[in-house]
């Protein structure tokens, strides 16, 4: 009757899921997905080299200049600059195919200006902090700069 009984345990375990009690190694379960850390900076000046406020800034890791992000939106202060830290997306690479978009939103308040959007070529991309060589793949930070000429 011993004997049935620890095939019938045994049998059940192994369908819960417990294979052993023993451990062999260091096994590690790691869940969620992996992430960078970006920050998105620059100045937004008119051809004259005057700083341009209210211009709404997108970043978007993306090709397709229309698609809708998150945590991605800015706006430039008096001074012409704008700052975001919220970015985050998977890989340090993510902005190989982006883009920033810069748009005037404000109609003729402070001018205005035709939308202009730079191509990650146009953009520079500094590593600002290590990953961990497991799921953080650590901070960059993005710089983009804009000169946009007046719309007529």
């Amino acid at each position: 009757m011993k004997i049935v009984w620890k095939y019938f345990a045994g049998s059940l375990l192994a369908l819960l899921g417990f294979s052993s009690c023993r451990q062999i190694g260091l096994i590690r379960a790691e869940y969620g997905q992996p992430h960078a850390n970006f920050k998105l900076i620059g100045d937004v000046k008119d051809a004259a080299g005057k700083p341009v406020e209210g211009i709404r800034v997108v970043a978007n890791p993306t090709e397709n200049e229309d698609e809708a992000w998150y945590n991605d939106t800015t706006y430039t202060d008096a001074r012409g600059h704008f700052e975001v830290e919220q970015l985050r997306y998977s890989w340090p690479d993510s902005f190989a195919k982006g883009h920033v978009k810069f748009e005037d939103v404000d109609g003729e308040q402070n001018g205005s200006y035709r939308t202009k959007v730079l191509k990650a070529t146009d953009i520079q991309i500094t590593e600002t902090e290590k990953g961990d060589g497991r799921w953080y793949h650590g901070a960059f930070t993005i710089t983009a700069d804009a000169t946009l000429e007046k719309d007529e």
